[in-house]
């Protein structure tokens, strides 16, 4: 599976969330910044699914379906967290 750096998404999320304002915000910069904190934590067994649906979550919030996106973000941190 190929790896993308860490880095590389927190640029562009934090790119694609300067001009994503709303009053409620499901998917924003800081929720990201706290899931990836998660991921890069992860063991390497829920690593690659945390970072799969992680990706899938930058897309749907560079899509601006907040909702969707908030969806892959819990996703992301449950495996992530998983025992």
């Amino acid at each position: 599976m190929k790896r993308v750096p860490i880095t590389t998404l927190v640029l562009i999320v934090a790119y694609a969330g300067a001009g994503y304002t709303e009053e409620k915000k499901l998917c924003d910069v800081d929720s990201f910044m706290a899931v990836l904190w998660q991921v890069d934590k992860a063991t390497d067994a829920n690593k690659d699914y945390a970072v799969a649906e992680l990706q899938l979550a930058k897309k749907k919030l560079l899509d601006r379906d907040k909702e969707a996106c908030a969806i892959h973000l819990a996703k992301a941190s449950q495996a992530a967290t998983a025992k």
